[in-house]
């Protein structure tokens, strides 16, 4: 994780590659975190230790998935080439939504919706909508993040992630908070088995 942040890929494939370049977009479940001070320790250190982070990492044993789609679309969710150098230009601000959802099978669910920004390798979203399933029943609550400056703002106070690593089948990336976190490719065959929909 710490070397592909350290090798500052080119950006310009990660939009693409994590919404599938689709409004349906591309689910990834959420698969493995280290907390801020497990990171802020390796790098210190140099490098983590063969077995990881230790105690300051972990698998994620729940079923967390997010989805990102593309802002009206525009086809082409084949596969996406992995990053380039770093001397391949960035693309310009791209928006899209987001939703982040905890599924618990087909008993019920947590999804979190709204909007973000894809500027370089710097990912701000805002959360605008709650919906909670309880068996097959959907209900929405209201619900509201904003961020200073709007969807693209440039060092506003809501959440972002900075993207180190995207391909069709893994985004690594750093919170706010200084933590990282791992997601895996989400196919529908998964979803299906996991209780996790729309």
């Amino acid at each position: 994780m710490l070397a592909l942040e350290r090798a500052k890929l080119s950006p310009a494939p990660f939009f693409p590659a994590i919404t599938g370049g689709t409004s349906t977009g591309r689910r990834w479940r959420l698969t493995y975190t280290a907390g801020t001070a497990a990171v802020v320790a390796a790098m210190k250190a140099g490098g983590v230790a063969a077995g990881g982070f230790g105690g300051g990492g972990a698998y994620v044993p729940v079923t967390a998935v997010q989805r990102w789609s593309a802002a009206g679309g525009g086809g082409g969710g084949g596969p996406t080439p992995a990053p380039a150098s770093s001397t391949s230009p960035a693309p310009a601000r791209q928006a899209g939504a987001i939703e982040n959802g905890v599924f618990l099978g087909w008993l019920g669910a947590l999804v979190f919706g709204g909007t973000f920004d894809l500027a370089g390798r710097r990912l701000p979203f805002a959360l605008d909508s709650l919906r909670v399933r309880v068996g097959p029943k959907w209900f929405e609550f209201p619900f509201s993040t904003t961020r200073k400056g709007g969807g693209g703002d440039k060092g506003g106070g809501g959440p972002f992630f900075l993207l180190a690593y995207v391909d069709d089948g893994v985004v690594v990336a750093r919170g706010k908070s200084g933590g990282m976190a791992v997601w895996a490719r989400a196919g529908d065959a998964w979803c299906a088995r996991a209780g996790v929909d729309a």
